[in-house]
């Protein structure tokens, strides 16, 4: 194996390993999500899907603020134009995210998966997924921020 293959090998890895850790955080914001609505709205039935509801509009909007500020420096000018189909991408996605959760009641594993962790590691994703929430839709306004100033 030539040097080439060794460093496409670490690239995959790399990648990988990232998105394991991406896995892990959305997993964690889940688990605090579903003990959020069970604690404070008093719901017993359905707090799967408010956690559901919550870690895809927290994906989406990574995915949108990423995508918008792209458009914005590339394409200044045309930046409204795309923007009417996230609507569509963040319904698919959470009618997608719901079924898959209760498939198999998939999101009792994953509560299962996250009571597991060791002390140290809920308090380390506590802080990161604070901060990841908070990045991520501070993110989202400052690009709405600039995109309205510039057109």
């Amino acid at each position: 194996m030539g040097p080439v293959m060794g460093q496409a090998n670490g690239m995959v890895r790399m990648i990988q390993d990232g998105l394991n850790d991406m896995t892990v955080l959305y997993k964690y914001i889940f688990y605090k999500a579903y003990h959020f609505c069970i604690n404070v709205f008093k719901e017993k039935d359905f707090p799967w899907m408010f956690a559901t509801g919550v870690v895809s509009i927290t994906f989406v909007a990574n995915i949108i603020s990423f995508l918008e500020l792209i458009e914005y420096l590339m394409l200044p000018s045309r930046i409204n134009i795309y923007g009417e189909y996230h609507g569509y991408f963040s319904l698919g996605l959470l009618i997608f995210s719901a079924i898959l959760m209760k498939y198999n009641n998939f999101y009792q594993k994953v509560l299962k998966e996250v009571e597991e962790y060791s002390v140290e590691k809920r308090r380390r994703m506590a802080f990161i997924s604070v901060a990841y929430v908070l990045v991520v839709f501070i993110s989202l306004i400052y690009l709405a921020y600039l995109i309205r100033e510039n057109t």
